[in-house]
């Protein structure tokens, strides 16, 4: 009966290590999953601010700034301008009226 005691007592003790051995792993399986976790939220928040640099930067191509118009381009623009507005109204008005509103149609500059 000697013999029994010791191989229950060594299937015991497996026993026992087999559910360390599993509680283990449990617990290694949810580090690393918390783990893969925190890195696809720091993956996610990189890709996001990769994007956003990525669309500002093509914004600010998409948009070229205006080149600077000189003083007489400006009078001849707005001189063209003018004609038309008066033009299109049969001379009615006063020309200054026109000039005030092809000015206002070109903006600051």
């Amino acid at each position: 009966m000697a013999k029994t005691k010791t191989t229950t007592a060594k299937k015991g003790a497996k026993k026992k290590a087999t559910k360390k051995a599993a509680v283990k792993k449990k617990a290694a399986k949810k580090t690393t999953a918390k783990k893969t976790k925190v890195a696809a939220r720091a993956a996610g928040k990189k890709a996001a601010k990769k994007t956003a640099k990525k669309a500002a930067t093509a914004s600010k191509r998409a948009a070229p700034k205006r080149p600077q118009r000189t003083p007489e381009q400006r009078v001849r623009e707005t001189n063209q301008i003018a004609y038309m507005l008066a033009e299109q109204d049969g001379f009615a008005r006063d020309p200054e009226h026109y000039w005030l509103a092809a000015e206002s149609q070109l903006g600051p500059d």
